[in-house]
């Protein structure tokens, strides 16, 4: 792509973000918000530093790396600029409040008690920019007896149902070791903050948008609420008594598992059959009911279980079914179509390096990392000079009274 043929710009260029967020769900959004081309502001507390900066496994992964870089502060906050300023302080509030008048968005995952005790809560940002897009993210969303309860990824995967849904009926719950209740909320932060700055284009308004992990997982199970909400009881089903046994994972003659995704199962049933050589199988009268999908799955581990998983795989594309590998993510990640699509080198601190790529291509803005995440109060003095209008002697002054801090 030329500079002529993306306007020489990015999709957010000249767009400036106050990111007071911690953890996972808040600080994604700003992050691809960054990958866009924003300009981030990590606001980060003196005195109270993000946990996510220390803290280097979660369900038993490691984040670490030899060079002592912890992956997932710098994968949740990589192309931003980091502030560090203490919040206690009046002069640390009014620098912040500088910073608001030339921002377009401030973003945070604060609870709301903190917001309003910090005096950086809607009401009073918006006095301060009228055109500000507030975006809040909470565990529970806006309303309700929950509303300004603490969550995380976890807890938010057993209130809303996802564990159970996942689960098998004769089987104990695993818990989740993918935040994916945390990622998705990020993704959507970062929708929805885009949506009402495009609202915000058309009509001058600014406004408060809020994005919960509670609301993600209601629109991650959409289908299952519809039918619940409709009268309808869900049912679980285990492996061995699946809903639709051509919907469903086997072990193959090598101990590899395959995947196998046909919906509607009568539709696909010709050609599986004839892949699977299942002379013997239920005919597509007998498929309909819970008894003739445990009975065909009790078939299909046994034709399964007669060859590699490789055999399976080709037999799949000649006949044009859906097989996919059960691959780990070491797998996956060396994965051809993964590589061509979704990985990103990059040179950062550790030298050359791979990350994950952004899911969405545009054809003449490509969406890119921004380079590593930053030290704590690495551009401190530079975004108060720069952004809020601070003199060289008011930062020093600021600095010698233990208002702000920086990396030097």
């Amino acid at each position: 792509m030329t500079a002529t043929e993306g306007g020489g710009q990015d999709l957010l260029t000249g767009v400036r973000v106050l990111d007071f967020s911690q953890f996972y769900a808040g600080p994604v959004s700003g992050r691809i918000l960054a990958e866009m081309g924003a300009e981030v502001i990590l606001l980060e507390q003196a005195g109270r530093i993000d946990p996510t900066r220390q803290m280097t496994t979660i369900g038993g992964v490691d984040f670490s790396t030899p060079q002592g870089r912890n992956l997932l502060f710098d994968g949740v906050s990589r192309g931003k600029k980091s502030i560090c300023i203490d919040l206690k302080t009046d002069r640390g509030r009014q620098a912040v409040y500088r910073l608001v008048k030339s921002s377009d968005v401030f973003h945070t995952n604060y609870r709301s008690s903190t917001l309003s005790d910090a005096g950086l809560d809607y009401p009073t940002l918006s006095q301060i920019n009228p055109r500000l897009i507030y975006s809040r993210v909470s565990g529970f969303g806006p309303k309700g007896p929950l509303k300004d309860e603490r969550a995380f990824d976890f807890a938010i995967q057993g209130f809303s149902g996802m564990m159970s849904a996942m689960g098998n009926e004769d089987g104990d719950l695993a818990p989740p070791l993918i935040l994916s209740v945390d990622q998705t909320t990020g993704m959507l932060g970062a929708y929805s903050i885009v949506a009402a700055l495009l609202h915000r284009e058309r009509t001058g308004f600014g406004q408060e948008v809020h994005t919960s992990l509670l609301g993600t997982a209601v629109q991650m199970l959409y289908f299952h609420f519809l039918s619940v909400f409709r009268g309808n009881k869900l049912e679980k089903h285990s492996r061995i008594q699946p809903g639709n046994a051509l919907r469903n994972y086997y072990r193959c003659g090598d101990g590899q598992w395959l995947i196998c995704a046909h919906n509607p199962k009568e539709r696909y049933w010709r050609s599986f059959s004839e892949a699977l050589g299942l002379q013997d199988a239920p005919s597509e009268e007998g498929l309909r009911g819970a008894g003739g999908d445990s009975e065909l799955t009790q078939i299909l581990d046994k034709v399964f279980a007669t060859k590699p998983r490789g055999e399976w795989l080709k037999l799949g594309q000649q006949h044009g079914l859906v097989f996919v590998p059960v691959n780990s993510v070491q797998e996956a990640a060396a994965q051809e179509q993964v590589l061509a699509n979704y990985a990103e080198d990059e040179v950062t601190v550790e030298g050359r390096t791979r990350s994950p790529g952004f899911c969405t291509h545009f054809a003449k803005t490509p969406v890119r990392g921004r380079g590593k995440a930053p030290e704590l109060g690495e551009h401190t003095e530079e975004v108060l000079r720069t952004v809020a209008g601070y003199s060289e002697a008011e930062v020093r002054a600021l600095k010698e009274e233990g208002v702000i801090r920086t990396s030097g």
